[in-house]
């Protein structure tokens, strides 16, 4: 009995068993659960907890204020305790940046390998590989914090999320898997659901998890974490939950070939155009990771508040990421549906660079911290430049390089967060004495960056569109 695929152009054929097309829930519940674990993990208790284990080997003081934090009540230079405020402040980016990078390492070379193999497997088992590398962490996280040894024990378990690709390869499956099942603006709205749902629930989560630390202690948010973790990979495991979007391949897979999918991909010389127009998608990918979409991107307006001379307590700094996380997610949700009602992809990717930029500035000048919070709040349609440029790579490669496509761009994503914390980590640590926002303004200017390499990808575009008149 043969069936037609209810969305024209789907990109791969699909299994004669239910079909995931007709599912309006599908890998959301995956990126709500995954976002609600791993954005409080890494956002705020990894730093808040390394500050607070920094602030105990110096036998330094807290304030019991749920809403003062960790630094002293007189935060002017001449105080003794500002200069040690300062230097808990710059040792908590180290720590951090070396947390951050022990993620991204591994999963920039693991990411392209799995992804690719993901066409051939299909989508379950690439939905699997980050959850159950999480869910070994927080494991071992519970017993370094148990035992109560170095912190560098605790930091080193980074590595075992970036063996399981961390959040870049989970968001990379979801969205093969979206593009799997869907074509034309459908695809653009769903991809954008599934980026919405994983940034609600990273900022959703943030104000409960800032309570539970500030009255029951970081441990019970780690078993939190283990429970969702859990729950998610039931969900993706358990028949009937989530169909597989593939019909898989059988017989043997050839790894060389696997990984050939992947070079060949952004090597192909048919279409230079494409090519090129390809290649600048994903530098545009890279820098939007190192200063935006990047796991530092975000820790550095934490590390920046729960310094002097803002001082956020964990409430605090949960208000501060559910704003700024959730300001995101409805300048994402509310912003792409309105604007790709009257304008093209690339004007919409200006007016999000233009955002950002404003976020940035506002970020640098804020004097308190309503002002920083309003400049996030403000800064909120930033983030529509994601679900644009998932769909503009799904849409530059062929419907059976949708898996291989988005492997690579989640690798691309791993370099922006590997190399993000590499840069902006150390501004911060070299400046926060003497121009702490120093880091903002360099974020700002990456912005300008962004806007002069989306025109050239615009030029580069029309430039294969003129071929491919000439040619018919």
């Amino acid at each position: 009995m043969s069936s037609n695929d209810p969305e024209e152009g789907s990109s791969l054929l699909r299994s004669s068993k239910p079909d995931p097309s007709r599912r309006w829930l599908t890998v959301e519940p995956v990126a709500l659960l995954y976002g609600a674990t791993y954005g409080p993990f890494f956002v705020s208790v990894v730093p808040l907890y390394i500050q607070q284990t920094l602030a105990e080997d110096r036998n330094f003081t807290r304030s019991d204020d749920e809403f003062n934090g960790t630094c002293s009540d007189n935060n002017i230079s001449t105080n003794p305790d500002y200069k040690i405020q300062q230097e808990i402040s710059a040792e908590t980016a180290h720590w951090v940046m070396i947390s951050t990078a022990l993620v991204y390492f591994p999963a920039l070379f693991i990411s392209p390998f799995c992804g690719a193999l993901g066409d051939r497997i299909g989508r379950k088992l690439h939905l699997l590989i980050p959850n159950i590398s999480i869910l070994c962490a927080i494991s071992a996280s519970l017993i370094v914090l148990y035992l109560k040894v170095h912190l560098a024990a605790f930091v080193s378990l980074s590595l075992i999320v970036g063996f399981g690709g961390g959040y870049p390869f989970m968001l990379a499956g979801c969205f093969a898997y979206i593009a799997d099942i869907t074509s034309g603006k459908t695809r653009l709205v769903r991809i954008a659901i599934v980026q919405a749902t994983f940034l609600g629930a990273m900022g959703v989560a943030q104000i409960p998890v800032g309570y539970i630390i500030e009255f029951y202690g970081v441990t019970a948010s780690f078993w939190m974490f283990f429970a969702m973790t859990f729950c998610n990979i039931l969900y993706i495991t358990i028949p009937g939950c989530l169909y597989e979007s593939l019909q898989t391949k059988t017989g043997p897979i050839l790894f060389k070939e696997v990984f050939m999918d992947a070079f060949h991909l952004v090597t192909n010389n048919a279409n230079s155009n494409r090519t090129n127009g390809l290649l600048l998608i994903l530098l545009i990918y890279f820098i939007t990771d190192i200063m935006q979409l990047s796991q530092a991107g975000t820790q550095i307006f934490v590390i920046y508040g729960i310094g002097p001379p803002f001082c956020w307590s964990s409430v605090t700094e949960s208000f501060f990421s559910f704003a700024f996380l959730i300001a995101g997610t409805l300048g994402l949700l509310i912003g792409t549906k309105l604007f790709s009602l009257c304008l093209a992809n690339f004007w919409i990717l200006q007016i999000a660079y233009g955002f950002a930029l404003l976020n940035y500035i506002l970020a640098a000048l804020a004097p308190t911290t309503a002002i920083f919070i309003l400049g996030a709040v403000i800064g909120g349609l930033r983030a529509m430049d994601l679900p644009v440029l998932n769909t503009i790579l799904s849409t530059t490669v062929s419907p059976s390089e949708q898996g291989v496509a988005f492997a690579v761009q989640s690798s691309v994503t791993c370099l922006g967060n590997f190399v993000s914390p590499l840069i902006l980590n150390p501004i911060y640590s070299a400046t926060v004495a003497t121009q702490p926002s120093l880091v903002f303004y360099i974020m700002a200017s990456l912005c300008i960056v962004l806007i002069i390499l989306s025109w050239l990808w615009k030029f580069c575009t029309n430039m294969r569109s003129n071929e491919d008149v000439e040619d018919s």
